[in-house]
């Protein structure tokens, strides 16, 4: 149910979206790998795919999410995003959680 989930953070380009979901409702003593998840969204294949965090790296302006399947670099306004398989790299903007497209949004209460 979305009411359960909430969007931190939505990146957007042309091709692709990656965006980080909360799922509320659980006690604060929660570990955040199991409360917070990652998915890509392809517009190609309209199709939404969980990305599994493996690690994570932060120094002061630059943030870093590695992925299994890619490589996410981002700042307060912008991200790169290059995927494991192929290296193609796409270049993403952060948007506004509240400019996420409606179609998205049903597309992601579909998954919970």
């Amino acid at each position: 149910m979305l009411s359960d989930v909430k969007i931190i953070r939505f990146f957007d380009s042309p091709s692709l979206a990656i965006m980080e979901l909360k799922h509320t409702g659980f006690p604060d003593t929660t570990p955040a790998p199991q409360i917070l998840q990652w998915f890509l969204f392809d517009k190609k294949s309209d199709c939404f795919s969980q990305i599994e965090l493996r690690s994570v790296d932060s120094s002061g302006e630059v943030e870093e999410r590695f992925f299994d399947q890619g490589f996410l670099k981002c700042n307060h306004s912008e991200a790169t995003f290059i995927e494991k398989f192929n290296s193609a790299q796409h270049r993403l903007t952060l948007q506004n959680t509240s400019d996420l497209p409606f179609e998205m949004l049903v597309k992601i209460k579909d998954l919970f």
